[in-house]
């Protein structure tokens, strides 16, 4: 009997970085979308004073400087996740396989001459 070890491909290589850039572009919008909070609440106060007014817009400031921080963690993280994704599903695509067979044995024949 005869063995081969080997490794073999099942399913071909697939990229999974698009999902992670889809999403990181969900948290992109969600930083600008704080950015702009930040700049509206800005412009709408700019000509108001008093100590809340004040104290609003340092709370919108550091509100937005954090989801930003935020943002960007998770931008950083889903990045990472993803390669990781990516490398453990084409590892699965590949397994180690043994075929096992027989060796067949020839059978010499010999012709012979019937004699008329």
């Amino acid at each position: 009997m005869g063995q081969i070890n080997m490794d073999y491909c099942f399913l071909p290589n697939e990229d999974m970085q698009p999902s992670g850039v889809y999403v990181n572009g969900l948290l992109g919008e969600m930083e600008e979308l704080a950015l702009r909070l930040n700049r509206l609440v800005d412009a709408e106060l700019q000509h108001a004073k008093g100590t809340i007014v004040e104290k609003i817009i340092a709370e919108v400031n550091e509100r937005a400087i954090e989801q930003v921080n935020i943002c960007n963690f998770q931008k950083y993280y889903v990045t990472g996740a993803t390669r990781e994704y990516n490398t453990i599903y084409n590892d699965l695509a590949t397994q180690p396989i043994t075929i096992t067979y027989r060796i067949r044995e020839t059978v010499e024949t010999t012709s012979m001459i019937l004699a008329p």
